[in-house]
């Protein structure tokens, strides 16, 4: 089950000393979306969306950003490519079956934020792609269907799909994608879902649209999956083939590489670098209070 991370309040921070077993608070914040209130100085910021950069009021000591340029950034202090999918974590994504049912899965939204940030138009073009390379998918609106997306639902439902549009559970979606050959992500905005790490704890592959706001960097590593051009029928091809290829290791790839552990880890060393402080001096890792309950379960996770 993952721990709800909240990502529209300002968030606060713990700490965990590996050699002391200590939980400390520390003033540090983040922010994804325009926030009602604004921490006392310092603070750092994950940044997921291009209009905060502008605002006034957002003076962090650091920024971690998930673009691939990012001189969309003021220089005003330091900035690194960090985005918060890179600590998603095994604990959180338990292997749900080895059973395959489906060749893929897509996961999306009811509403306009459905083709706004998870490419539902995109997908609405590449299923006829898909369905001509004999695939069968299965497409969840995850937060249930309203508006619109009823018509497209039914549109969806005359491809080689099966649509699910119900609520459904956390655990239930590790299980649908650890029965899928690979994850599709047609997405755009997403500033680096999750779901994408979350694939790769299944030991499954992505593909992933090429124009997304976050996420791209994993794709460095061809055992991860592909990314494609969303609309070209060429590049989908490409990116198909690639993927029924792969061995499925991508769990281990991933924990070599990221997760929980290493995240928490290289945040600690960058607060550190950036603003010294007897707090974060005495913390080897540290990330948001949501993650409490993993700080105080799992120490060894961090040895």
């Amino acid at each position: 089950m993952l721990v709800n991370q909240a990502p529209d309040r300002v968030k606060k921070l713990v700490g965990y000393n590996c050699e002391t077993g200590v939980l400390c608070n520390l003033p540090l914040c983040c922010v994804r979306k325009p926030p009602k209130e604004i921490p006392r100085y310092p603070y750092f910021c994950f940044i997921s969306n291009p209009l905060l950069v502008a605002a006034k009021n957002i003076k962090p000591f650091m920024w971690l950003h998930c673009y691939r340029d990012e001189s969309c950034l003021p220089t005003d202090a330091p900035r690194y490519l960090f985005p918060e999918s890179d600590c998603v974590d095994k604990v959180h994504s338990p292997i749900g079956c080895k059973t395959i049912k489906y060749d893929y899965a897509y996961f999306t939204i009811s509403g306009a934020k459905g083709n706004m940030y998870k490419g539902l138009d995109n997908f609405m073009r590449d299923i006829k792609k898909l369905d001509e390379l004999h695939l069968r998918g299965i497409v969840i609106f995850y937060n249930g269907v309203w508006g619109a997306s009823s018509e497209k639902i039914n549109t969806i439902q005359k491809h080689n799909v099966v649509v699910w549009s119900n609520r459904v559970s956390r655990d239930r979606v590790a299980k649908v994608m650890s029965q899928t050959r690979f994850g599709f992500f047609p997405n755009k905005f997403d500033c680096s879902p999750r779901m994408i790490p979350e694939y790769f704890l299944q030991n499954r592959p992505a593909i992933v649209n090429e124009g997304i706001t976050g996420g791209w960097h994993y794709f460095s590593e061809p055992a991860f999956g592909s990314l494609y051009r969303a609309a070209d029928s060429g590049s989908l091809i490409a990116a198909v083939e690639h993927v029924m290829q792969l061995p499925n290791n991508q769990r281990t790839l991933w924990e070599s590489n990221y997760g929980f552990a290493k995240g928490t880890r290289r945040l600690a060393d960058l607060i550190r670098k950036h603003y010294p402080c007897d707090e974060v001096n005495n913390s080897t890792h540290v990330y948001f209070r949501e993650y409490r309950k993993v700080f105080v379960q799992s120490p060894e996770m961090f040895v």
